[in-house]
């Protein structure tokens, strides 16, 4: 069962306690991890993204739906 979220679209001041601080309220999370940008050539995107690791998959999939 999938129990981590891929996240994308976070602003560049994005920190891991508030991105859990958002997810909490599915159900206890294990980890948030935000992850730097990927600096590539003619890619415009250098926005960080995060993977956020759930307890329990039925709440990753509240989550997954809800957002």
């Amino acid at each position: 069962m999938v129990t981590t979220l891929f996240v994308a679209g976070l602003g560049p001041t994005a920190r891991a306690r508030e991105l859990g601080e958002i997810f909490e309220r599915f159900g206890p999370i294990l980890r948030c991890d935000i992850m730097p940008p990927r600096k590539r050539r003619n890619d415009n995107n250098n926005n960080p993204y995060a993977f956020v690791e759930f307890a329990a998959s039925p709440d990753a999939a509240v989550a997954l739906e809800s957002l």
